[in-house]
């Protein structure tokens, strides 16, 4: 790895291209080995023993970061160059290069952590969350599923998961997966809200309204879960039902319910610049249950004291209701 200062002009597009294209080229064959590997029963370990074989650490170019990011990321990469072979280093690395939207990079740093610690589901998750904001869900899934493989109850990479797989149409999957999150936890709107749309797509109408609506009763302000209850009265032909939860998704002005993801809480707390008193106060806003995403969302408000790719509500084309990708919530 070798950090550089971005240089301007053609000169500097010109460079910026070509470490593109060789990162792009060294994830698209590492990619395939490794969805090889897992398709054929876990993550790669190799030979007992024997070190894996890791990708090069990428080059970063830090010229426009903050001071700060400049500091804490220098800092990091000669951990990693002290210990190449410390997954945690490499982590670190890459969850710094994360926060700080060095996204390509910090994938990188993450494949490796995995690579040297393949019982830990963290890199796997972070992975899978990296595709998500890339907008590749068959990769998320993958990541997720190995996620979820070493640690088959954490919520927040059910629930991205599911949205992906309702994504990319993978319905019986989805609602599979829906339903065991709703036997395990039935105070999560997330899950019936996604229930729902696995049933409207089946065209049970009637199911999907009831999924729907609990997903209302359990968070009122869910204002796509209202919109999608109304599309399915409209669908059974009570007008005047989908009249009441139009107007209701109009007015409740919420996006989602927050979901802790502690893990990703982690990434966001490595964020710092001249806003981090700011961000201090998002945290506790946050715990009095301040709504992100949807009609709320900070990601494009200039005085949010979080980089924006860290929300992480990609709102998908084609999807009822406008659907958004559920974000991550600070313990």
């Amino acid at each position: 790895m070798r950090l550089e200062i971005r240089r301007s002009g053609k000169q500097e597009e010109l460079s910026r291209a070509c470490r593109s294209l060789r990162i792009n080229v060294r994830q698209a064959a590492l990619y395939l080995a490794l969805t090889v590997s897992l398709a054929v029963g876990g993550w790669p370990s190799g030979r007992p023993g024997q070190k894996p074989t890791l990708p090069d650490l990428p080059h970063v170019a830090l010229g426009n970061a903050l001071p700060a990011a400049r500091a804490d990321i220098q800092k990091a990469y000669e951990a990693v160059m002290t210990h190449p072979q410390d997954a945690s280093a490499n982590g670190k690395l890459g969850m710094l290069l994360h926060a700080y939207n060095f996204l390509p990079d910090a994938e990188v740093c993450y494949r490796r952590a995995l690579l040297l610690d393949a019982s830990s589901s963290r890199w796997a998750y972070y992975l899978g969350v990296i595709k998500v904001d890339q907008r590749n869900c068959n990769e998320a899934v993958t990541m997720f599923r190995e996620s979820l493989r070493l640690d088959p109850n954490y919520l927040p990479a059910q629930l991205r998961m599911g949205e992906c797989l309702l994504v990319s149409n993978e319905w019986k999957e989805a609602g599979d997966l829906y339903e065991a999150i709703v036997q395990r936890h039935p105070d999560c709107a997330e899950a019936y809200y996604g229930l729902g749309r696995v049933r409207a797509a089946h065209k049970d109408f009637n199911g999907a309204v009831e999924s729907f609506r609990k997903a209302c009763q359990l968070f009122p302000q869910f204002a796509a879960a209202h919109f999608a209850t109304a599309r399915a009265y409209q669908r059974l032909g009570r007008t005047d039902q989908a009249k009441e939860e139009l107007d209701l998704s109009k007015n409740s002005g919420g996006g989602p319910p927050e979901i802790e993801d502690p893990l990703l809480a982690e990434v966001e707390e490595l964020y710092r610049d001249y806003n981090a008193y700011l961000k201090m106060g998002g945290k506790a806003q946050r715990r009095r249950g301040c709504l992100r995403g949807g009609a709320g969302d900070q990601s494009a408000d200039p005085r949010s004291p979080y980089p924006a790719h860290l929300h992480l509500r990609a709102t998908q084309p084609g999807n009822e209701g406008g659907r958004a990708l559920p974000r991550c919530g600070a313990p």
